[in-house]
């Protein structure tokens, strides 16, 4: 297959999408202290590069697992933040929400899977979904994004030995942010990359060290391209850092301002980072930006009005889709 490559179009794009994500979240931290939120703030404030990176250009067919911290995937796979934003609220949209979280949030006439809270366990139905692939003869690709917590679980392990040995289309996407909830990748994970455990299954492993939506791309395009020829899995470490605290709750933080601002340095400022180079190409101007903020200020606040004037569940909804 002939690999496509990415133009001026598709960076200006890329950027939108990373932009709309940050102020999303943004957004999200600004109102949780009001209450009305039925969900905490998992956010991906500081490497909404891995996902709107990993999910841009994928086919319409092709699937993906989000993490906890997958909003930028929702968003590069076209779900109105209204909808985010709604089922945040806890407002009834669709049969199944707000049963599901949004962090775990399944959209199928978008691709996206239906997650669960148990760090690990959505490796395994990822890989699952790239098996009924395979059986059924497509070219969809999956895309399984998790924590560097959930790559020390029996489930990581497990799926990557299984999705090896039957050459399963599937690309692992390893989100290693250094702190699993409150745990430092220091305490709990020896090797230095986790992508070297791909060799002890015998697929590549891939590590990209900075906050670079361009290498994130490069990388998972060329992975969902390995697996869509039938060569298989890959697994790719995105070394990152989580810039906010963990799901909103202040009390978990462990982390000094300090130690933040100095993986902030060493990674790079995603947003920050590709707007300044799409500016000194000539691609981007200061207006073209004051515009497309202004876009996604309008955007936001018509979908905070939309999750205010959405009904909520009735009683009768309570019970429904829960027993087969």
């Amino acid at each position: 297959m002939v690999k496509m490559e990415i133009d001026n179009q598709d960076l200006l794009e890329m950027f939108r999408l990373m932009l709309l994500t940050r102020r999303f979240e943004e957004k999200t931290q600004e109102l949780l202290p009001s209450g009305k939120l039925q969900d905490f703030c998992h956010t991906c404030i500081g490497q909404e590069h891995i996902t709107v990176g990993a999910c841009y250009n994928l086919k319409e067919t092709d699937l993906i697992m989000p993490s906890l911290r997958g909003r930028g995937a929702y968003i590069a796979r076209g779900v109105p933040i209204k909808t985010l934003l709604a089922v945040m609220y806890g407002k009834q949209l669709g049969s199944t929400m707000p049963k599901e979280s949004v962090h775990h949030l399944g959209l199928p006439e978008y691709g996206i899977l239906v997650g669960t809270g148990i760090i690990g366990s959505d490796i395994a139905k990822a890989t699952g979904a790239a098996l009924a692939a395979k059986l059924r003869g497509t070219t969809q690709v999956v895309l399984d994004f998790f924590g560097d917590g959930a790559s020390n679980r029996g489930d990581f392990h497990e799926s990557l030995n299984l999705a090896a040995i039957w050459n399963l289309p599937v690309v692992y996407i390893c989100e290693n942010n250094h702190t699993a909830m409150s745990t430092s990748i220091t305490e709990s994970t020896a090797v230095e990359d986790i992508a070297d455990r791909a060799g002890g299954y015998g697929i590549p492993g891939v590590v990209i060290s900075r906050n670079d939506i361009i290498a994130v791309h490069t990388a998972v395009q060329d992975a969902v391209y390995r697996a869509r020829d039938g060569e298989g899995p890959t697994l790719i470490e995105c070394k990152t850092y989580r810039w906010s605290v963990h799901a909103g709750l202040p009390s978990l933080e462990s982390r000094s301002k300090e130690d933040i601002e100095f993986w902030k340095r060493k990674l790079g400022y995603p947003i920050m980072d590709l707007k300044k180079e799409l500016m000194m190409r000539g691609i981007l101007t200061k207006q073209e930006v004051s515009e497309i903020e202004a876009k996604i200020r309008h955007d936001l606040e018509e979908a905070v009005e939309f999750a205010k004037k959405s009904p909520f569940p009735v009683v009768e909804e309570a019970l429904k889709h829960v027993y087969a």
